[in-house]
């Protein structure tokens, strides 16, 4: 458990935001006061605003400068025209494990082996040493907590890296736009493929943050 929570957040600090419907937004810290966090109106990696702020239940994931992730679920408000949080209490903080610590939004190639149908390719939505997410408009081919054996294609400077898999499916939904979005957990990949892909996303994650600090920057 985190002994202060007051020393995680600073003015400046970059967070990033996931709505209930999996959609990651990333934002910045403009003001702290003794009980909530202000920030910037939050956007995503196409740098379009999360409409209807207000009163939006987020998950928010916040990083110490150890580099230890935590997460809280809280929900957005306007107080004085600025929008804002509640600061979380050190009983609401949960340490992000490795796995977990980076999944970031990356089109990238994937391909699902589907028992008794075939193999079909699709492009991710988004991927973590945990699991990929993607859509697809033919969702009768899936079942919940089947498992599916898989390819994913991560870019190198020369090339690409295949990484084998076999996952389970874990969510079947349509997403905010109505396109049905598939999520998978891995059950079955080799630890060093786990790490590529823990690196790749650690390495998008810098990159959009680089990119979205420059353009909140832009909005001071």
């Amino acid at each position: 458990m985190v002994s202060n929570p007051n020393a995680l957040f600073w003015v400046n600090q970059m967070l990033i935001l996931e709505t209930e419907d999996r959609m990651t937004y990333y934002t910045r810290i403009v003001k702290v006061t003794d009980n909530s966090v202000i920030i910037v109106h939050p956007v995503n990696e196409n740098r379009q605003p999360l409409n209807q702020a207000s009163g939006k239940r987020v998950e928010m994931k916040i990083y110490n400068d150890q580099k230890e992730g935590y997460v809280f679920e809280t929900v957005l408000k306007f107080d004085n025209n600025e929008l804002c949080f509640v600061k979380p209490d050190a009983a609401s903080l949960n340490k992000i494990q490795r796995r977990q610590f980076f999944r970031v939004t990356a089109s990238l190639s994937l391909s699902l082996d589907i028992e008794e149908t075939g193999s079909f390719n699709f492009t991710t939505y988004d991927v973590s040493g945990g699991g990929v997410s993607f859509y697809s408009l033919n969702t009768e081919m899936f079942n919940m907590n089947d498992v599916v054996g898989g390819r994913l294609y991560l870019p190198k400077k020369l090339g690409k890296t295949e990484i084998l898999f076999r996952a389970k499916i874990v969510t079947i939904r349509k997403d905010v736009d109505s396109r049905p979005k598939i999520a998978l957990n891995f059950t079955r990949i080799k630890e060093n493929h786990r790490d590529d892909i823990i690196q790749y996303c650690i390495t998008r994650q810098l990159e959009m943050r680089r990119i979205l600090g420059e353009h909140l920057a832009m909005r001071k």
